[in-house]
């Protein structure tokens, strides 16, 4: 019997069969059991081709099995394993390159397949701590120190004791307390800022960036001299036997007593050493402004001077000066004491709200407060344009959010800020404890709906308070720092911040669009920190150093 040639295309018009379909050579005449027996071979070729990772030939071996015998469970499963292989193998791949991105998503794709395999279990592992630390390195170059924090912290629960992520953690947590003593320096914030640099002392002490900002914590006096309400150049001071001119600074030491004396000569007259006694007790630039004989010493705040005539506080023996002008905008402010006082209004106060509750609180710091308003021409000086409705350099500044309000307090330089809610109706009511400070009629303390004619007005022209504060009731409502809670918490209260969070900022005063139950000194509103409207501005607080 001759050898015949078997088909090797369709026959009669039909398809070829599912073998040929596969790759084989096998004619459709040739019976299933024997195209079946094929399998195990391909199968083996499978697994020589993933064990020589072949990924490739190994896959097409496996398709063929399959297309023979799509139920095989041998053929399923060396499937799987060669799927999974292909995905550890390209995420070691990956993570040797440093594409985390790509790493972990083919990890992810082998853990899919074998979730309890202990190499991927480690590449994994491995894959998110080096990607944590990655991203912790590359914070810590940017200098963002709260998610260079968060990615180490999560490296480490990774691995808590690898040394590298010990050592950047360190490294971070140093660099972060350093920076902010950096800019707590710069604020003049000196207890905060002694603070940090004490805590970097003790990470690292002999740092010479811890030295440095040690040297430039250490407290100095600055000495200035004013005439006339403007600054003097080259008046001679006398710094215990040390001679300088103004403005001199002169180095302290914590607890000792200096004597300090200015001269001012001028006029072809003669004046007396103006002298006092200066003790430093903290870190700080103190500011020091001499005068003439006859006039006494007093501290001012920086980018301040002293108010024309002017003679310190008379509230305590503190030395800062009763009233000083903001040397760049020329916004005048005044002094407000320290105290205790009861804030909110009694139940039979007319036009109260249920959201005056009394309560007693107790400010331990004075504070420099706006005399008025901040005016359109003090806004235009520092941010160049005017948002205002009602338009005049002598009205108060309105159509301002909240948010706006903090960007020019930024501007205008170390130590600004909006007043506490508390530290505001402690200044409107100046130790009064009516509904307006110091008198009922309402028309002669501020504008509101009754006199204004629906529009506001300069700022100054009604009776200031007993401390020199005008407008605290009416022309516009005033911006405060907190975020509004309806009650005030129960319980006298000492320096409160109010709420560590809302939705929404308080606002105080009154306006000159509305009722005057709206102005009395415990009356409160609140608006959205983006809201806006034309009766609605701010004045500023000139927080103290050390506050």
């Amino acid at each position: 019997m001759g050898v015949g040639i078997l088909p090797t295309g369709p026959v009669g018009g039909r398809a070829s069969s599912p073998a040929k379909r596969a790759g084989g050579h096998l004619a459709r005449r040739i019976p299933k059991e024997n195209v079946l027996a094929n399998v195990p071979n391909i199968l083996a070729a499978a697994q020589a081709a993933l064990e020589a990772k072949n990924w490739e030939k190994a896959k097409e071996q496996i398709k063929m099995a399959l297309a023979l015998k799509p139920d095989d469970a041998k053929a399923a499963a060396l499937g799987n394993e060669i799927d999974f292989a292909i995905a550890l193998a390209a995420a070691q791949t990956a993570f040797e390159a440093k594409d985390w991105a790509k790493a972990k998503a083919q990890v992810k794709a082998a853990m899919a397949l074998k979730p309890d395999d202990a190499k991927a279990v480690a590449l994994g592992r491995e894959i998110n701590f080096s990607a944590a630390l990655a991203a912790a390195q590359a914070a810590f170059e940017a200098k963002d120190w709260a998610k260079a924090k968060e990615q180490v912290k999560l490296a480490l629960t990774l691995k808590p004791d690898e040394a590298k992520a010990v050592a950047l953690g360190k490294e971070i947590d140093f660099s972060a307390t350093l920076a902010a003593g950096d800019a707590a320096l710069a604020a003049e914030e000196w207890d905060k800022a002694e603070a940090f640099m004490a805590a970097a002392q003790r990470m690292k002490p002999d740092d010479a960036k811890v030295v440095a900002l040690a040297e430039k914590l250490k407290p100095t006096l600055v000495v200035t001299a004013a005439q006339n309400g403007k600054t003097v150049a080259g008046a001679p001071v006398m710094f215990g036997d040390q001679a300088g001119k103004t403005p001199a600074r002169f180095n302290l030491e914590r607890g000792k007593s200096y004597k300090v004396s200015v001269t001012l000569p001028g006029d072809g007259k003669k004046y007396a050493l103006a002298t006092t006694i200066v003790k430093c007790d903290r870190s700080g630039v103190f500011r020091f402004n001499g005068g003439t004989s006859g006039e006494q010493l007093m501290f001012i705040p920086a980018g301040c001077l002293a108010k024309k005539e002017t003679g310190p506080e008379p509230y305590t023996s503190s030395r800062w000066a009763k009233a000083v002008v903001h040397e760049k905008t020329g916004m005048e402010l005044v002094y407000i004491p320290a105290g205790t006082f009861v804030m909110g209004s009694p139940r039979t106060e007319p036009g109260r709200n249920v959201y005056e509750t009394e309560r007693q609180v107790t400010l331990t710091k004075g504070f420099y407060l706006g005399k008025s308003e901040v005016t359109q021409g003090q806004w235009e000086v520092i941010m160049g344009a005017n948002p205002s409705s009602c338009k005049g350099a002598e009205l108060p500044v309105e159509n301002v959010s909240w948010s706006e309000s903090q960007y020019f307090l930024r501007k205008l330089g170390p130590g600004a800020r909006l007043p506490t809610e508390a530290e505001w109706e402690s200044a409107c009511r100046a130790g009064t404890t009516g509904p307006y400070a110091g008198t009922e009629d309402m028309d002669t303390l501020g504008w509101y709906l009754g006199n204004s004619e629906k529009t506001t007005h300069p700022v100054g022209q009604k009776l200031p308070n007993v401390w020199g504060l005008y407008d605290m009731h009416g022309n516009v409502w005033e911006w405060c720092s907190d975020w509004y809670e309806p009650q005030y918490p129960p319980g006298a209260v000492t320096d409160p911040p109010g709420s560590s969070s809302g939705s929404f900022r308080v606002c105080r005063g009154g306006s000159f669009n509305g009722s005057s139950k709206f102005c009395r000194s415990a009356s409160r509103s609140c608006n959205a920190p983006s809201y806006r409207n034309l009766g609605l501005g701010f004045r500023v607080v000139l927080a103290l150093p050390g506050e």
